[in-house]
């Protein structure tokens, strides 16, 4: 994912191109679409996807999308976070 790509942008480019993959008559399967999807994001996401890969079932599409949402959520908090600690060590010197 680019840094400059929002969540919802980098959702829609994998939507637009599965949805003209299917009108070409070559769908990608929910279960490739989700790894091929995983495998576009930065280390950061490195956790949920070792978590979405080790289970027994198929994740859905949809619920990939909310993980995401979610997890792109935490990443921004804590890098937030980690920049507030950084200034406040910075300035307590």
């Amino acid at each position: 994912m680019k840094k400059y790509e929002t969540m919802e942008e980098k959702l829609a480019q994998i939507k637009s191109l599965n949805d003209q993959l299917a009108l070409a008559t070559s769908p990608i399967k929910d279960k490739d679409l989700v790894l091929i999807t995983l495998n576009g994001f930065p280390s950061e996401y490195n956790a949920l996807k070792v978590v979405i890969r080790a289970r027994s079932e198929a994740i859905a599409v949809e619920d990939l999308a909310s993980l995401l949402y979610s997890e792109a959520l935490h990443i921004e908090v804590d890098h937030k976070s980690s920049s507030s600690n950084l200034t406040f060590a910075y300035n307590a010197t």
